[in-house]
């Protein structure tokens, strides 16, 4: 009989926990040349930025149309965090320039 209640009561701690592991990244992909993606952000808030090169350099670049513009030149099997702050709302594009890259924006 113990054993069933602990059975029946499991589902029920693991729901509460749900909600703490985190929003999903804005990007989160392989960008090769001539790829993009892009992300809604407003004002304000911050991004951590993650760059890893392919067996090529490259240069990985985020912007908006208002001319913000972050980029990030790696050699080869480099991974690089940077955390960037949203100046104003807008989308943001996430591209590479050379060679390929995995960007995550969370």
């Amino acid at each position: 009989m113990k054993r069933r209640s602990f059975i029946a009561a499991a589902p029920l701690a693991v729901v509460p926990l749900a909600g703490c592991l985190g929003d999903d990244p804005a990007v989160e992909e392989l960008h090769e040349e001539n790829d993009s993606s892009s992300f809604d952000a407003e004002a304000g808030e911050e991004y951590d930025v993650t760059v890893a090169a392919g067996e090529d350099g490259v240069t990985a670049v985020i912007e908006s149309g208002d001319e913000q513009h972050w980029d990030w030149e790696l050699t080869e099997d480099e991974e690089i965090t940077d955390t960037i702050e949203i100046p104003e709302d807008g989308e943001y594009v996430v591209s590479v320039e050379d060679g390929s890259a995995f960007i995550t924006v969370e």
